[in-house]
């Protein structure tokens, strides 16, 4: 793997076991169907955009530098969601579904969606 990539490939397993029991919590709440989305719509979603993200780590792992476009871009939808599907449920005062933890988590995607997108824009950057 290269250098550049392990640091993709951290923050996207980070990513990952945030988002998890968050998506959960998704469904748990019934966020997707208030949106007019199945649940079955939702999970098949969910499962390709884990897809992407594995895909991206298994291009991290060969060395191709197409892994920052995949994870990237992975990293982005994550953080553009969290922000519109749940921001202003996150920054109003007042509880938010379980509490803290359930604000940090939302915190922690977007964070880490954004990480991951500037992350690969700089590494494609440097390498043109």
């Amino acid at each position: 793997m290269r250098r550049d990539s392990r640091l993709l490939v951290g923050l996207t397993i980070a990513l990952v076991f945030i988002s998890a029991p968050h998506a959960a919590e998704d469904f748990q709440y019934g966020e997707f169907g208030r949106a007019g989305i199945k649940t079955i719509v939702a999970g098949a979603i969910l499962g390709a955009l884990y897809a992407l993200q594995a895909y991206g780590c298994v291009l991290a792992g060969r060395g191709d530098p197409t892994a920052a476009v995949v994870l990237g871009l992975a990293g982005a939808i994550w953080c553009v969601g969290a922000v519109l599907i749940h921001g202003s449920e996150v920054l109003a005062p007042g509880p938010y579904r379980e509490g803290w933890i359930s604000k940090t988590l939302v915190v922690a995607i977007v964070l880490l969606g954004a990480s991951l997108a500037g992350l690969a824009v700089l590494q494609r950057g440097t390498k043109q």
